[in-house]
């Protein structure tokens, strides 16, 4: 007789979850896409594939990665979710943060802009457990706590797959105004995380004060109230986040970038045989200067770095973040 059960293809956020899903005995095919999207360029989802992630692994490469890794990689992904049609259910396993939120975007305006099939879509994306009031994701649930979840799942509406798609093209092509359009005037209701998600992805932006994304003023903060470890930085910058995002492979880039330039903010002590690619962190006279409000780092020491769709590089950027007015700033406003 032939075999009547439903086939389904789970897609995870990276491959802690997809073990424990797969030891956890929950019927199906369990693969990863789990690209992060918050750094690196972002393209309009309808562009070829190949040039997708030809730029990703580039930009991936000058993070410290190998390119040719990542690549295979990024090809091994999407080959595994580009078989989705051939299933009876393909189920989204995804969390709040903005890595999460980000990848939620990305696949919703993937499907939106799919071929119309039989297949079921269906969404788990939770940003809290009971009991756990410090709750950061779905990689700290056992086995058994996450194949309770799967009852949960709720089939992605054509409206999630409309508002994944304006998202990701604000992101993409819209730039900074767009995203902050979005976060301020969309209805991202039955996107519950979004909002919030894209908000601390605008901090991201080199902001008025001293030409700092939040993550790389929290860096600078840290060195500066005496962590000079980078393990211990990296959980330093981890506490002053509201919803954490960021792997240890990104803020040490980040890092190194403020090591780099004209004028460099941080002083790095050559490799003493731990993870990171650097010693000691110590801050430098350009950085304090910057943290104080006296100096701006994009105008002395230049930036090179993606923001979704958005290039910023040299010593003068179209957009900012301002803290205070919690808002974008063009170059007009800028101080």
């Amino acid at each position: 007789m032939p075999d009547l059960k439903p086939r389904i293809l789970h897609v995870h956020n990276g491959d802690v979850v997809r073990i424990k899903l797969e030891e956890s005995g929950v019927p199906g095919d369990h693969v990863v896409w789990a690209d992060a999207l918050h750094d690196g360029p972002l393209l309009p989802i309808d562009s070829p594939p190949e040039r997708q992630r030809a730029m990703r692994a580039a930009s991936a490469s000058a993070a410290g990665w190998n390119e040719a890794e990542i690549l295979e990689m990024l090809e091994r992904w999407d080959r595994d979710l580009g078989r989705w049609a051939e299933y009876d259910e393909v189920v989204l396993w995804l969390e709040h943060d903005l890595f999460d939120q980000l990848l939620l975007a990305r696949h919703l305006a993937y499907f939106a802009g799919a071929a119309p099939a039989r297949t079921v879509l269906s969404l788990i994306c939770v940003g809290e457990w009971p009991g756990r009031p410090a709750f950061k994701g779905l990689g700290e649930l056992s086995p058994d706590e996450l194949a309770s979840l799967l009852g949960t799942r709720q089939h992605i509406t054509p409206r999630q797959l409309e508002l994944g798609r304006r998202v990701w093209d604000a992101l993409a092509v819209g730039g900074p105004p767009a995203v902050e359009a979005v976060v301020r005037d969309e209805d991202l209701a039955p996107l519950p995380f979004m909002r919030a998600a894209l908000h601390r992805f605008l901090e991201e932006l080199p902001d008025v004060e001293g030409g700092l994304g939040r993550t790389e003023r929290a860096a600078l903060e840290a060195v500066d109230a005496g962590t000079s470890d980078p393990v211990q930085l990296f959980r330093r910058v981890q506490e002053r986040d509201d919803v954490f995002f960021i792997g240890d492979t990104s803020l040490w880039y980040a890092v190194r970038m403020l090591a780099a330039g004209s004028r460099p903010l941080l002083a790095l002590a050559p490799p003493a045989g731990g993870p990171a690619p650097f010693g000691r962190v110590e801050l430098t006279d350009a950085g304090r200067e910057v943290l104080a409000g006296r100096a701006d780092r994009v105008r002395e020491s230049g930036i090179d770095r993606w923001w979704g769709g958005l290039h910023l590089r040299g010593h003068a950027v179209p957009w900012r973040w301002d803290r205070q007015a919690r808002r974008v700033a063009g170059a007009a406003t800028q101080r």
